[in-house]
């Protein structure tokens, strides 16, 4: 269900070859090794789910479709994620599209201050929202599980 970028860029955190700052250290280029969104050095663990600002992002989303689960280091949560997946009904499309646009929006919103200095948008929550109601609408199998209380974005 997911934009071809954002499954190539899932795809690419799912195998650890994003181009974190810890990642690019380690090929020798001499750069900045803080995360852009705190102080705590950049890595793809940290990135996505461990950084305050990230996970406070992670959790909106996961709470919003019905998750109360709480990020942890990539290694448990790749496993968390797998084991879920492998259960049957259209919560778990819910979980495939709230992974998919929530890591690849993180990973371009931290581009955008890298790269064009553009700030976090505060409200980053609300767009990953709207991008995941539209997916969902897309799809025959779960846009009819898609209710008025899921589609309230606060």
């Amino acid at each position: 269900m997911a934009r071809p970028r954002v499954k190539f860029q899932l795809w690419t955190l799912f195998i650890r070859r994003l181009a974190s700052r810890d990642r690019l250290q380690r090929f020798g280029l001499n750069i900045e090794l803080s995360c852009v969104f705190c102080t705590e050095l950049e890595s793809i663990d940290h990135l996505f789910f461990n950084c305050r600002s990230t996970q406070e992002v992670w959790n909106k989303i996961l709470m919003w479709i019905g998750y109360t689960h709480v990020g942890q280091e990539w290694n448990i949560e790749k496993n968390w994620i797998v084991q879920e997946l492998r259960k049957r009904g259209w919560k778990r499309q819910l979980l495939k599209i709230a992974l998919a646009e929530t890591t690849y929006s993180l990973w371009k919103a931290r581009n955008e201050i890298i790269f064009n200095n553009i700030p976090m948008a505060q409200d980053i929550a609300t767009r990953i929202k709207y991008i995941f109601v539209i997916c969902s609408r897309l799809h025959r199998a779960i846009k009819e599980h898609i209710c008025l209380e899921i589609l309230s974005i606060h």
